[in-house]
């Protein structure tokens, strides 16, 4: 498990270095609308560049990156309550820019099956949730598929998403480097990537990497993912399988190994929020190393779950099938700075080994 996660890793740093300071485009496939190179920096998303079935909207893109100062903003009638994209083309996303949304309320769906990477000027400006994912197809309702790739015939569901579904035995990675770091908040307003109060964010895919990343002239900064009051869910997977929605969070059951998650140099993901949400990590290894968190960086690699208000908290509930690593003053932190309740710790773990002053910190709620 060691050297596979070496290799993932030295693949997805690769493969980040190959593209980043590389114009990005982003150009629709064809399959579900006009075949159209479309005109940047500011890169404008019409629902006729895709098409609707009740409250869907479906975009095919050939390709899907965004630099450092363009923007992708996607715009649709009221009745959409959902956009899902997919990517098409056999490349990874590159974003390093905006994504934003002008339909009020819209949940989004990004499925590229060749890779995600997030750089340090990657950000989110929408009213709904967010879900990446490098799945092969998305369930829609008890049956119905959305393949990431273009077939014939299809048949657009009006169904609500209710699955990712991976076919094959390595499933690309997905990574962010100092995406949404606190210096890019406070010298940029940038949201980084974040989504609004009470909703969700998920990056589900192969092996996930969370690290620090170069800012201009800034150097090392962290990455911080926020889904404030809301839920996050961190879903790595490593065989053919379906990650599915349920009432009590989600079910991986299907799947045969996951995958490799780490959070390292500064980065950190939260739920804090007026009343502290849910937090879903799956995976098969699971490192958190508070190593080298970077001049910018506020606080070791972590987990932060603290409710602010009187609302009480949810739940973190991580399940590791292997080995969960906390290392080098890597932390877990579930509190409260108002008079709700913090939130309930869950691990379950193949092995669990915390080291090198790391901690798991909880008030106002047992941990099990």
């Amino acid at each position: 498990m060691m050297i596979r996660l070496f290799f993932s890793l030295f693949f997805v740093f690769t493969l980040f270095s190959s593209v980043s300071g590389v114009r990005a485009d982003i150009t629709t496939d064809g399959s579900l609308g006009p075949a159209v190179n479309l005109s940047g920096p500011e890169y404008e998303i019409a629902a006729d560049l895709g098409k609707q079935a009740g409250g869907n909207l479906f975009h095919s893109f050939g390709k899907f990156g965004l630099d450092s100062g363009e923007s992708a903003t996607f715009t649709g009638p009221d009745s959409v309550r959902n956009v899902i994209s997919r990517i098409s083309g056999g490349n990874p996303s590159y974003i390093d820019g905006l994504i934003r949304s002008a339909i009020t309320g819209a949940d989004f769906f990004f499925l590229n099956p060749s890779g995600m990477m997030f750089g340090p000027n990657a950000s989110l400006d929408i009213s709904g949730s967010f879900h990446f994912s490098t799945a092969d197809y998305l369930r829609m309702g008890e049956s119905d598929l959305f393949y990431a790739m273009p077939t014939e015939n299809e048949i657009l569901s009006v169904a609500a998403p209710s699955a990712f579904g991976f076919l094959g035995e390595n499933p690309a990675p997905v990574s962010f480097y100092g995406s949404g770091s606190q210096y890019a908040e406070d010298n940029f307003g940038m949201n980084g990537i974040k989504v609004p109060e009470g909703e969700t964010l998920s990056v589900i895919g192969g092996d996930i990497l969370i690290s620090g990343g170069q800012f201009a002239d800034a150097g090392l900064v962290e990455t911080r993912l926020k889904a404030p009051g809301g839920e996050m869910n961190l879903i790595s997977v490593a065989s053919p399988g379906e990650a599915v929605f349920t009432e009590s969070g989600w079910d991986t059951d299907s799947f045969s190994e996951m995958g490799n998650m780490e959070i390292s140099q500064g980065s950190y993901a939260t739920v804090t929020g007026e009343g502290a949400g849910n937090l879903f990590i799956r995976a098969g290894r699971f490192v958190m190393d508070g190593a080298e968190p970077g001049p910018y960086s506020d606080y070791p690699a972590g987990l932060f779950a603290t409710s602010l208000g009187d609302k009480n908290g949810g739940g973190m509930n991580i399940q590791v099938t292997d080995d969960m690593v906390i290392t080098n003053d890597a932390f877990i932190a579930s509190n409260n700075l108002g008079a709700g309740n913090g939130e309930t710790v869950r691990i379950d773990a193949g092995n669990l080994l915390i080291t090198n002053d790391a901690y798991i910190l909880r008030v106002c709620k047992e941990i099990t």
